[in-house]
């Protein structure tokens, strides 16, 4: 076999790994540690005050560091709406974005729920879940409703234009009752539950890649990710000529992009640092998610990685020494994945809409088993780690 490599001159550098985890709890909120408050925003006792019961407030919590969400979650909170003055308003969210302000993103008071364009901010690239207590005539179903807001890449707007669907609960969420809120995503469809946690009040079909439909009709955008993947998460609110306070009690997130495949072909044989070297992908099973993500590792410090794929399994033994190739004809080489090893590890988030087999690129189907590897160099010859087989649905 006969790999194609720019010359061992080739500059070297280091690659970032990726956790499989990413889970974070706030079983109260005693402590803020780890969240970055904007505006309006504070530490009431054991909650989180995202505003308080005074006109024209606005403010955004988000947790400090962005968590992959594009191959799924399942976001878990409490909260209450308390303190009604004026008839109270206008509103909570739980809001996914990769804005340009970043941990500081915040919109607009009142009907803007410190998410959506009011008089003119909001927080763009983002999407929305509304916990509304104000009916702004903007084809809100009710007072009392939860709708999905994006305005895909662009600004944010509280008008129902922008909803991928929308539901009434039977009870008031506004009532002073703490209530949980449960938000899945599965990488193709998102559903949200308000106490009853068995059959979800609203879904609707969304990929942060390509987007999703307006329950009125015409295409939403997806979302730019950051590295593809990730984004902030937190908490929008607002109040306006009327007001009340919307806390958030508890808050668990659980990252469901986690280890997929099964690994065959191992252990791998040795190689030069001693140990043999390993293969793992996390991200979603779903195709439409396109969220893959390989790690090599136990790899050789300071030399240079490629990930191959392919869908035939085999165990071949390459000419020149002792080592495994476990993927037979044809095998497509990931030559962007390139790089260097770093101080023993590398990645690579192939794109699934483009795997490269023989002199072209296909795009993996539900239902059809793919194969990936890792190839190094080591030293004066080359090596593999072990491989995994993955099943997309």
């Amino acid at each position: 076999m006969s790999l194609h490599l720019a010359p061992r001159t080739l500059a070297l550098f280091a690659t970032a790994g990726f956790a499989f985890g990413q889970d974070f709890s706030y079983p109260d909120f005693t402590s803020v540690a780890g969240l970055v408050l904007n505006q309006d925003a504070s530490q009431a006792g054991s909650a989180l005050r995202v505003t308080g019961a005074a006109n024209n407030q606005k403010g955004s919590v988000f947790y400090d560091q962005s968590v992959r969400v594009a191959g799924g979650f399942t976001c878990t909170f409490t909260f209450s709406v308390t303190a009604q003055g004026g008839g109270g308003a206008d509103g909570m969210t739980f809001i996914i974005h990769n804005a340009a302000a970043g941990l500081s993103a915040l919109g607009d008071t009142g009907s803007g729920l410190g998410y959506a364009r009011n008089s003119s901010l909001s927080i763009e690239n983002a999407l929305a879940i509304e916990i509304d207590t104000w009916n702004s005539g903007q084809g809100d179903p009710s007072e009392n409703h939860v709708s999905l807001h994006t305005g895909g890449t662009g600004p944010n707007d509280y008008d129902e234009a922008q909803s991928l669907g929308n539901a009434i609960p039977a009870f008031d969420m506004s009532d002073g009752a703490i209530h949980t809120m449960v938000v899945t995503y599965d990488g193709a469809t998102l559903s949200v539950f308000v106490d009853d946690l068995v059959t979800p009040l609203v879904s609707a079909p969304y990929s942060f890649v390509t987007g999703g439909t307006y329950h009125g009709g015409g295409a939403a955008g997806g979302l730019t990710l950051i590295n593809g993947d990730s984004a902030y998460v937190g908490f929008t609110a607002g109040t306006g000529g009327a007001n009340e306070n919307h806390d958030v009690h508890s808050w668990d997130w659980q990252d469901a992009s986690g280890p997929i495949g099964t690994n065959y072909c191992n252990p791998a044989n040795l190689n030069s640092s001693g140990v043999p070297g390993l293969i793992s992908a996390v991200g979603s099973l779903n195709v439409a998610a396109n969220n893959l993500n390989l790690e090599a590792t136990q790899v050789p410090a300071g030399e240079t990685g490629m990930f191959l794929v392919g869908f035939n399994a085999g165990f071949l033994v390459p000419p020149g020494g002792q080592r495994n190739l476990c993927i037979y004809h044809p095998i497509g080489r990931y030559l962007g994945s390139l790089q260097g090893t770093g101080s023993g590890s590398f990645t690579y988030s192939p794109d699934l809409t483009a795997t490269p087999i023989g002199s072209g690129t296909v795009a993996v189907q539900p239902g059809e088993t793919w194969l990936y590897q890792a190839w190094f160099t080591d030293g004066a010859t080359y090596n593999f780690t072990d491989a995994v087989q993955i099943t997309y649905q």
